[in-house]
């Protein structure tokens, strides 16, 4: 693969951001349902007492609303994003300006690995982090494998004569 063809574009899978957006989206309406229902009912928290259910309801719709949006807007903007192109690296975040590496300012392409615990499967996150020559980590954040993005950056890199060390 030493003749990749620019502009190379790595962004998480749609599915993630889909999931994201639908949801805290059913769930949002849910609590709209609920608290449009005219029968009075109380709920119970711990630290406020007896709380009338509609204006928890309302709190939990606006809550979850605002993160369906948010998937939604990562959905539609297919962000985030990273793209390798002729003149450097190109991160697009969702509610950001994008930030442009050039190749000759990249020293290194790190990935980093966590891995959690989630009741019956063990879940591994890789985001790959941007060094350059400064000493700046920049990230675009979790996009997919890192063992799969971070050779190619690499190999793009070295093409560009930017000279990173191998992994």
């Amino acid at each position: 693969m030493a003749d990749d063809r620019l502009p190379i574009v790595f962004t998480p899978e749609a599915s993630s951001k889909l999931v994201m957006f639908l949801i805290p989206g059913l769930l949002a309406a849910a609590a709209v349902w609920k608290a449009l229902d005219d029968r009075f009912s109380t709920v119970r928290i711990r630290l406020f007492g007896e709380v009338d259910a509609h204006v928890v309801a309302w709190f939990v719709a606006t809550i979850l609303g605002a993160v369906s949006l948010l998937g939604l807007a990562m959905l539609v903007l297919r962000c985030p994003r990273l793209t390798l192109r002729e003149e450097g690296i190109v991160i697009a975040r969702c509610f950001r300006a994008p930030v442009t590496i050039p190749w000759s300012a990249l020293a290194h392409v790190v990935v980093r690995t966590a891995r959690f615990w989630r009741g019956w499967r063990n879940e591994v996150v890789d985001v790959v982090y941007l060094v350059t020559k400064d000493g700046t980590e920049t990230s675009p954040g979790p996009l997919g494998k890192g063992s799969d993005i971070a050779p190619v950056i690499r190999r793009v890199a070295a093409r560009m004569t930017a000279g990173l060390p191998e992994a």
